[in-house]
């Protein structure tokens, strides 16, 4: 009886709600704007500097610290949260199935200010 007790218990407290993330770890909302932030800067590293693999990667380091700064958090605190987000693949569709949805609203904003 004892130990089903505690298989029980160990079974209800493995079973936490969707919602619930480490302490540390960036939210879904912000964690969604880091992420753009990041990939615009990416892409813009790679569009100035398409030639010299050197400069680009220095580029994306020192945009990446900006980023960082912007959103008032740390590298360590965004890897932290990026490998979470990576090691739980529901929280990570639900990350970027939501960046997605925030890039196809940017984009059709854009188009309907051009027509």
């Amino acid at each position: 009886m004892r130990q089903f007790l505690l298989i029980m218990f160990g079974l209800l407290a493995g079973c936490s709600t969707s919602n619930d993330f480490p302490e540390g770890v960036i939210q879904p909302p912000d964690m969604k704007f880091i992420v753009w932030d990041m990939m615009l800067g990416s892409e813009l590293s790679l569009s100035q500097l398409s030639s010299d693999s050197m400069k680009i990667n220095q580029k994306t380091t020192a945009i990446f610290q900006q980023v960082f700064s912007i959103h008032h958090i740390t590298k360590e605190q965004f890897y932290q949260s990026f490998t979470y987000y990576q090691t739980h693949p529901n929280q990570n569709k639900i990350l970027f199935d939501s960046l997605a949805d925030y890039a196809s609203r940017i984009r059709d904003n854009r188009y309907k200010k051009i027509q």
